[in-house]
């Protein structure tokens, strides 16, 4: 959808009149509302418009990421057919969601809906870009939308991305897994949809993190890293799809679903080393695992 579109539908979406002094007074304030619209439009227009762009945007890319990055993909004969939803899980790499576009233009046939964190006040500018790809917002002010996930995007047969471990990681600390988090596994039992986990190597040394502060289950809000993104080669490997295994009961026991969770991310690890044999993983105690 051209851009003048998308911009004249947030005009129309104010639903409500608006009289001007002049011509030029007019001028100015559309051209104010079409770089600067109020945020409830901005995800309601991107809501009608994303679907195209998702498309042709991981088509045109796909490509040009295979080339650029040497891109060697394995297990692809794991990813369930279309019509049958599922979840994928990579490790996080890098900055700026860049691993969520390859593992997507991976599977540019099919939209992948990533959750992604919302910076309604420190980044409004990220949230304007994410909600171009359609991706599903959330922070501590938000709840997480279990609701949205499993009826809106796994029952109907799509795909959900999310990285369980919430953050990438600086250069000091490059293919370390942290903890998971255990909400993915909460969707995947609530929607009866396997996980998939997803290793992807050379993403860390392409958009590196030269340094981050860290805050205990809190994503990156402050970091220093490089904008560019630089031609490293990328492996990227799909595991073996699994159930949570959990029942009703196990959704309100914190032990089932972090174990499920662990098992999840040494699987990833296990990936994970055919590439970086120096990867490794912590719980949720700090002590490494797998």
């Amino acid at each position: 959808m051209p851009l003048w579109k998308i911009r004249h539908f947030q005009y129309l979406m104010l639903k409500k009149p608006l009289y001007y002094k002049n011509p030029r007074e007019a001028k100015l304030e559309r051209a104010k509302q079409a770089l600067y619209p109020p945020p409830a439009l901005i995800y309601n227009t991107y809501e009608v418009a994303a679907m195209a762009f998702y498309e042709k945007f991981m088509k045109a890319m796909s490509p040009v990421i295979e080339k650029y990055h040497r891109l060697e993909v394995h297990g692809l004969e794991n990813i369930p057919p279309a019509g049958e939803g599922f979840i994928l899980a990579p490790n996080h790499s890098g900055w700026f969601g860049w691993d969520a576009v390859v593992v997507g233009s991976i599977l540019k046939d099919r939209k992948v809906r990533w959750l992604s964190w919302s910076y309604e006040k420190e980044h409004p500018e990220w949230n304007r870009m994410v909600a171009a790809f359609d991706a599903i917002l959330h922070n501590n002010e938000r709840p997480f939308p279990y609701g949205e996930i499993v009826n809106g995007i796994l029952k109907p047969g799509g795909i959900f991305g999310i990285f369980p471990e919430g953050n990438s990681n600086p250069m000091s600390k490059w293919y370390r897994l942290r903890p998971f988090f255990p909400g993915f596994i909460r969707v995947s039992a609530m929607a009866g949809a396997p996980i998939i986990p997803v290793s992807v190597s050379g993403l860390e040394e392409a958009s590196p993190i030269l340094w981050a502060k860290e805050e205990e289950r809190e994503p990156i809000k402050h970091a220093v890293a490089l904008p560019v993104v630089f031609p490293t080669k990328v492996i990227v490997r799909f595991g073996t799809p699994s159930m949570s295994g959990l029942d009703a009961n196990g959704l309100q026991d914190r032990e089932a679903l972090r174990a499920a969770a662990e098992k999840i991310q040494i699987e990833v690890l296990r990936l994970l080393k055919n590439d970086r044999p120096e990867a490794y993983a912590e719980n949720a105690a700090g002590k490494r695992i797998g």
